[in-house]
């Protein structure tokens, strides 16, 4: 029902009025890169209010299905497998749409990528009952599935482990080599940390403070220890609603740096290398992405 809620919205592309469609998205796009970073509800058109909706219940729905058809419940478990693959998909659909509308309000981000970012968000509100990650993104949909086999030793906290571990359950070569680049500044390597121990800045911080302190390496207990709480949750990210909650935490603690003035990286390593898969494109529309060329 929200899909057929959808299709009836007019295209975000179509002009209300008697002018051309490309002006008209091109004059949205610039309304959506220059929105108030501090308004907590951004103005963003009907269409985008349903498609989230949209993508919000067909996760729902998806889950349900996987924890009814689970082979501890009597399930069959070839289905199971192909729901949770589209599970998956569609919670990291969910979080390369927050990356981009997040990005619309980054003070740190040029207008022109912000106005590419409107527009990557328009093709998905337009197109979200048939659109997935794969279909715009699927760098950051590899990366996300490569991260969800590893879990977090800790050790030496240098991250070589974590690291290699990445590489072999084939995380995209050219997510990992942004982050190990020459020219990489501090807070991209810190985000990419932040993504290989699933644990904030701070807290890293914290853990290479108390193993100078102790001459040895830490492992999860210790990391435990020295930060009073349980660390189930970052030792392992092997579903995609985990994979959410770590994004979420680290977005969440980048906007706090970010506003007010904390060390530490201002975005995390996903909104970097989406920032930089934007600043790649020339001539940005909507037309140019690749699953939906004339």
């Amino acid at each position: 029902m929200l899909g057929e809620v959808l299709e009836q919205i007019p295209s975000l592309s179509s002009p209300s009025t008697a002018f051309d469609s490309d002006r008209h998205e091109a004059e949205l796009a610039d309304r959506l890169a220059h929105v108030d970073p501090m308004d907590r509800d951004l103005p963003l058109p009907e269409k985008a209010q349903v498609a989230r909706a949209f993508l919000l219940t067909k996760i729902g729905l998806l889950r349900d299905f996987q924890s009814s058809l689970a082979p501890a419940a009597g399930g069959e478990p070839g289905l199971h497998a192909e729901i949770h693959v589209e599970l998956a998909q569609s919670v990291y659909t969910l979080i390369a749409v927050e990356i981009l509308v997040g990005l619309l309000t980054d003070p740190g981000l040029a207008e022109p990528q912000r106005r590419r970012a409107a527009r990557q968000l328009i093709l998905i509100w337009d197109r979200a009952a048939q659109l997935e990650i794969d279909d715009f993104c699927p760098l950051l949909e590899a990366a996300w599935r490569a991260r969800s086999r590893i879990g977090v030793h800790f050790g030496a906290l240098v991250g070589a482990g974590e690291y290699m571990r990445l590489v072999a359950s084939d995380c995209p070569a050219e997510f990992l080599d942004y982050f190990v680049r020459d020219e990489a500044v501090d807070e991209e390597v810190q985000a990419f940390e932040e993504f290989l121990f699933n644990v904030p800045f701070e807290d890293l911080a914290r853990l290479r403070a108390a193993a100078r302190e102790r001459g040895a390496v830490i492992d999860r207990r210790a990391a435990e220890e020295i930060l009073g709480r349980s660390l189930d949750e970052a030792a392992a990210i092997d579903d995609p609603d985990a994979v959410f909650r770590s994004y979420s935490r680290r977005r969440t603690a980048a906007e706090f740096r970010r506003w007010t003035g904390a060390p530490g990286p201002r975005r995390t390593a996903e909104a970097n290398i989406m920032t930089k898969l934007l600043a790649a494109v020339d001539g940005f529309t909507t037309a140019e992405f690749r699953a939906f060329r004339p």
